[in-house]
């Protein structure tokens, strides 16, 4: 695919990510609304831990990348990261359908 229409693919995903997320995730979660690249970032309540709640996300097939894993010095345990540039539509939707599923267990 010519790079034109790969920015217009990763695009379009990222929309629709982005407005799934807004329409279907609990209140108290903010997410990126990038310029550019594959990926979102969300942050939780600090009182989440996403490693534990990966596990439940992973046991209805929807998979994110914990964020601690991108500080140096650790900790932000409540930060997540998910790629919206290899599902197709529908697939991203009901992703985030389950995942704010999963949250809403992780919320007091």
């Amino acid at each position: 695919l010519p790079i034109s229409k790969i920015k217009a693919l990763y695009k379009k995903r990222r929309d629709l990510m982005c407005e799934s997320m807004k329409k279907y995730f609990p209140e108290g979660i903010t997410f990126t609304y990038p310029e550019g690249g594959l990926f979102t970032w969300v942050e939780m309540p600090e009182y989440v831990n996403t490693r534990d709640m990966a596990a439940d996300a992973l046991a209805l097939n929807v998979a994110f990348v914990p964020g601690d894993g991108f500080f140096p010095n650790g900790g932000n345990f409540h930060c997540l990261r998910m790629n919206y540039s290899n599902m197709p539509d529908d697939r991203i939707v009901e992703g985030v359908k389950r995942l704010a599923e999963v949250m809403k267990k992780y919320i007091k």
